[in-house]
């Protein structure tokens, strides 16, 4: 069995890996900046953000492809 697969396919699977390598790299960037820093803050809504549109296109995809 050889699968293959559309562009779209591809480019949604890197789109998904570079938002997972993405959000692991701000884990370590935020601790660059020291507490109560705002660009602390705003590196952690970045990574919540990030995160929670990994999460929804995981989600969509599951729901249209099954």
């Amino acid at each position: 069995m050889n699968p293959t697969y559309t562009s779209a396919q591809k480019a949604i699977h890197w789109a998904v890996f570079l938002l997972v390598i993405g959000l692991y790299g701000l884990t370590y960037v935020a601790d660059i900046f020291p507490r109560n820093d705002p660009g602390r803050a705003l590196v952690w809504w970045f990574h919540i953000s990030f995160g929670m549109l990994l999460f929804l296109l995981a989600a969509g995809l599951s729901l249209i492809f099954g």
